[in-house]
Order: C-alpha cells, then structure tokens, then sequence
C-alpha cells in the first residue's frame, strides 16, 4: 500500500510514522491491511509523499503458464 511504501522510504516503523501523523500504530496496520484512507490522515500522508521520493509499486509476479500434457 501507499502507507506502507511511504513508511518504508522513510525507514520508519509502523509506531514512528504513527507518532508523525497522530494516529494510533493499529490505524497505520489497518491502512497497511487495505484500510481506505481518510481525511487529514490521507491528507498528512499526500503530504509526506510529495516529499519522499518513493520507489514505483511492485509490479504483481507473472504466473507460469501451465504445463500441457503430452
């Protein structure tokens, strides 16, 4: 997730990036886990990521074609 990416550019754990927004560290999990983000939080983070230079989102890994029998 972006809060994760964001977390990790920092090198930060989930309880520091907590402090820095103000928010409790089980709300940075939960945002980790597909919570949607919201208001301020959402805006703290837009924030922090216009001044992280944040590497692009893994692309997902191909999955092999299956083997044909012969």
């Amino acid at each position: 997730t972006r809060t994760e990416r964001l977390r990790l550019a920092k090198g930060w754990t989930q309880p520091q990036l907590a402090e820095f927004l103000g928010v409790r560290q089980a709300t940075i999990s939960r945002l980790e886990n597909g919570q949607a983000e919201s208001g301020p939080v959402s805006r703290l983070l837009d924030l922090l990521e216009s001044q992280t230079s944040l590497p692009p989102p893994a692309a997902p890994s191909p999955v092999p074609a299956p083997e044909r029998a012969a």
